[in-house]
């Protein structure tokens, strides 16, 4: 029970590591879900919506929750998968407001905004790491 106790702590401590991972399982997760989320451009429609892209930025989220519970002082490994983190939200972001500009689309516009904020945090937390 008391390794179970450290887990919650070490998840606690890092309460925005596990924001961040939850954010990217529940990206990674929405994505895998809607097939047809990315329409511009046309020719790179079928790649945008890989559904192996999505189970990679699926599994970021996962190994980086793991990760923040198991080995909260494995700085380099921590460091990498916030890296990874932000390239694909940082990614996404400009995804999207091609498609705000592109195709007058504004749907994507308040999802745009989200993931500049979470890359705002990635940025803090990887910093203060």
């Amino acid at each position: 029970m008391t390794k179970l106790k450290q887990y919650l702590v070490n998840l606690k401590l890092n309460d925005l590591q596990v924001i961040i991972a939850l954010a990217m399982i529940a990206i990674g997760g929405s994505l895998w879900y809607d097939r047809h989320y990315f329409f511009w451009p046309p020719n790179l429609q079928s790649a945008l919506n890989d559904w192996r892209i999505d189970i990679f930025i699926l599994l970021v989220g996962i190994v980086l929750f793991f990760v923040t519970a198991f080995r909260p002082d494995d700085t380099l490994l921590i460091r990498t998968l916030l890296v990874v983190c932000g390239g694909i939200v940082l990614g996404l972001a400009f995804l999207q407001l091609g498609h705000i500009i592109f195709t007058s689309e504004f749907r994507m516009g308040h999802t745009a905004i989200g993931d500049v904020v979470l890359f705002l945090l990635i940025l803090h937390v990887a910093h203060n790491r």
